[in-house]
C-alpha cells in the first residue's frame, strides 16, 4: 500500500510539473507573438501536453505504422518543449538587462529550438565506436571486448537500428560481447521488437539484467532475449576465455548506491574479473573485492543537456573510465536513447575494450 501511494503520488507530481512546463511556454509565446488564448489555445495546450502519453497508450495498444509514427513525432516534442524551456529561460534572465523587442524574441527562440533540435535528431542518428586500451593484471593473452549498453532496442530503436549496432560490433572482430542492461525499451510490444538481428553476433555474448528489462517483466523479456543465443548472467558467474564474468541484476530498490550481492557470488581476486552491473554504483564492493573491471551504464551521460547536470547529481560516476586502486569501471553513454531520440552533449556508443596482461601480478 505504501509503495502504492507513493507510486501515485510520484505520478502526481511528475503530471504536474508536466502540464506546468507546457502551461509556461504556451502562456509566454503567446504573450510574446501576441496571440490570443481563446479556446483554441487550451484545446492546443492540454493536446501537447498529454500528446506523448497518449501516444504511450496507443502505441501499447494498437501497434501499427500510424502509432509507430505518433509516437516517434510526441517523443522528439519532449526534446523540442525542453529546448524551448531553456531559451525562454535564458531570454527571462537576459530581458532584465536589455530592453528586447519580445515578438523578434519569440521568433528567434522559435528559430533557434528549430536549429538545436535538428542538431539532436541528427546526432542522435549516429553510432560512435570509442577504442579504449586497459592492463588487467592476471591475464593471460591480449581479449578484445565489446559493451553494449541501454540500447533501448522499441519504436523508435528498431530493428534498422539494432541491424546497425550489430555489423559495427561484428567489424571490430571481438572476443566477446558484454551487454550490460536496458536492451529493450518498452515503447514496443516484444513481438515487434526484432531482437533476432542479435542471431548475427559472431562472438559470445552475455547480458545482464537492467531496469526497463524489470518494468517489462523478467519472465516476458528474458526468454525472447535468452533465444537469441545470448547468455543471461543473473547474480551469477561464468568463465570466459580465462576471464571470470559477474552479471549481477539490476536493484529492484532504485535508490540503492550499494551491491550487496556481489559479496555472495564465489570468484578467484588474483584471476582477471569483470562485473556487469547496469547502474553505475557498488564501486566500493568492486574494489574491495578485487574485481577488475565493472561495466555499467544507465546514466546515458545525461542525453540531453542540461539533463546532463541533473545526472551528475544523481550520480558520482556518469560516464567514462574510473580507476579505484586496482579496479577499473567504465559508465556508457548508451548505445540507443530513451524517450526523446535525440542526443546533445552527449553521444551514442559502442565500447571497444583492448584489454592486455599487465606485469605485475594480482594479489
Amino acid at each position: 500500500m505504501e509503495r502504492l501511494i507513493a507510486f501515485l503520488v510520484f505520478i502526481g507530481i511528475f503530471l504536474l510539473l508536466f502540464f506546468g512546463g507546457h502551461l509556461y511556454v504556451f502562456w509566454r509565446m503567446s504573450s510574446m507573438l501576441g496571440i490570443k488564448r481563446g479556446i483554441l489555445f487550451w484545446f492546443v495546450l492540454l493536446f501537447m501536453t498529454f500528446s506523448f502519453i497518449g501516444a504511450n497508450i496507443l502505441n501499447s495498444r494498437f501497434h501499427n505504422l500510424m502509432t509507430k509514427i505518433l509516437y516517434s513525432l510526441t517523443a522528439s516534442w519532449l526534446g523540442i518543449m525542453l529546448f524551448t524551456i531553456m531559451l525562454l529561460l535564458i531570454y527571462e534572465i537576459v530581458r532584465i538587462f536589455f530592453d528586447i523587442d519580445s515578438k523578434l524574441a519569440g521568433y528567434g527562440i522559435i528559430g533557434i529550438v528549430m536549429l538545436i533540435s535538428l542538431v539532436a535528431l541528427m546526432n542522435g542518428m549516429v553510432l560512435n565506436t570509442r577504442h579504449i586500451g586497459l592492463e588487467i593484471a592476471g591475464l593471460e593473452k591480449e581479449t578484445r571486448i565489446v559493451q553494449l549498453s541501454d540500447v533501448h532496442v522499441g519504436t523508435l530503436r528498431n530493428s534498422a537500428f539494432l541491424s546497425r549496432v550489430v555489423d559495427a560490433v561484428n567489424r571490430e572482430e571481438p572476443d566477446m560481447i558484454l551487454i550490460t542492461g536496458d536492451l529493450v525499451d518498452g515503447s514496443a510490444p516484444l513481438w515487434d521488437l526484432g531482437l533476432d538481428e542479435l542471431k548475427r553476433l559472431e562472438a559470445k555474448t552475455y547480458f545482464s539484467v537492467g531496469n526497463h528489462e524489470r518494468y517489462e517483466g523478467l519472465d516476458k523479456v528474458l526468454p525472447i532475449i535468452e533465444a537469441q543465443n545470448i547468455t543471461i548472467l543473473r547474480n551469477r558467474m561464468e568463465i570466459y576465455k580465462g576471464i571470470q564474468l559477474i552479471g549481477i541484476d539490476d536493484p529492484s530498490d532504485e535508490f540503492k548506491k550499494a551491491n550487496a550481492l556481489l559479496a555472495e557470488i564465489d570468484f578467484d581476486r588474483a584471476k582477471p574479473s569483470i562485473l556487469m552491473f547496469h547502474r553505475p554504483i557498488g564501486y566500493k564492493e568492486a574494489a574491495e573485492r578485487g574485481i577488475s573491471l565493472q561495466l555499467s551504464g544507465h546514466t546515458h551521460s545525461g542525453q540531453i543537456f542540461p539533463f546532463i547536470l541533473g545526472t551528475r547529481l544523481a550520480f558520482k560516476y556518469t560516464s567514462g573510465l574510473h580507476r579505484f586502486n586496482e579496479t577499473f569501471m567504465y559508465v556508457s553513454p548508451g548505445t540507443g536513447t530513451w524517450g526523446p531520440p535525440m542526443r546533445l552533449g552527449s553521444r551514442n556508443e559502442i565500447t571497444v575494450f583492448t584489454l592486455k596482461p599487465a606485469i605485475v601480478p594480482r594479489g
